[in-house]
């Protein structure tokens, strides 16, 4: 008798080809359709609900304007950033993080 296989996941053809999954958390994108764009909401609501390993989505432009003015990214950026290195987290790019 062979051994038992489980299901196949969405994710095994990737895991063969050498990829890795990865997504956002729950509440991590700095787009609210109810709120005007202002950094420092934009850092504190991302903050908050950070933990170890949660993945922020951040935009810096327009889809329809590449010019879009990027300064509220930014500055939301270095707003997070502070806050999150006040908590002791350690911030790293998704190619940090990925294995060679």
């Amino acid at each position: 008798a062979g051994a038992a296989v489980g299901p196949a996941r969405s994710t095994d053809g990737l895991e063969r080809a050498g990829y890795r999954l990865a997504g956002w958390g729950f509440s991590m994108w700095d787009f609210n359709w109810w709120r005007a764009p202002r950094p420092d909401a934009i850092a504190a609501r991302l903050a908050r609900p950070a933990s170890d390993g949660s993945i922020v989505v951040m935009h810096d432009g327009h889809h329809q304007n590449p010019r879009a003015d990027r300064r509220r990214t930014v500055e939301a950026v270095r707003l997070l950033g502070a806050a999150m290195r006040a908590r002791g987290f350690t911030l790293r790019s998704l190619c940090d993080l990925a294995p060679a």
